[in-house]
């Protein structure tokens, strides 16, 4: 059995991504879109509908909140998810200074919301994508 080994806890976050990829030699050969399942400090797992090639870095355009953010990412692991999907373990990569703050500013209001929300007894699954609460 694989071993995992994370230094950040990782919080389920669906944001949309669209990628370049860019093979060893700095040539961009595929493009396509997907759908964070989760993100971290350092990372972020990918759901996407084509498979992507590990040996490409990965220049990622998402939007979190109100911003748009740019990162460049590399596949450390891809698994086949549910039905058709491929989901790719991306580690974050030429993190700058801001570019990490704002990717952990987001992560820890993320997760202040989550625990808000649990610990009003609300099911996150009655929580709409633009944050209304529907009846159960």
């Amino acid at each position: 059995m694989e071993e995992i080994r994370r230094t950040h806890r990782r919080l389920e976050s669906f944001n949309m991504v669209s990628y370049i990829c860019i093979d060893p030699d700095g040539i961009a050969v595929e493009q396509g879109m997907g759908k964070t399942l989760d993100m971290s400090e350092s990372g972020l797992l990918l759901e996407t509908i084509d498979l992507i090639p590990t040996e490409c870095t990965l220049e990622l355009l998402m939007g979190i909140h109100d911003e748009t953010i740019e990162v460049k990412a590399k596949v450390v692991r891809v698994n086949t998810g549910s039905s058709i999907m491929y989901e790719h373990g991306l580690e974050f990569i030429d993190l700058d200074d801001d570019l990490a703050l704002q990717i952990n500013s987001f992560i820890l209001e993320y997760k202040s919301e989550v625990d808000l929300i649990e610990n009003l007894g609300i099911s996150l699954d009655l929580i709409t994508e633009d944050g209304q609460i529907l009846d159960e």
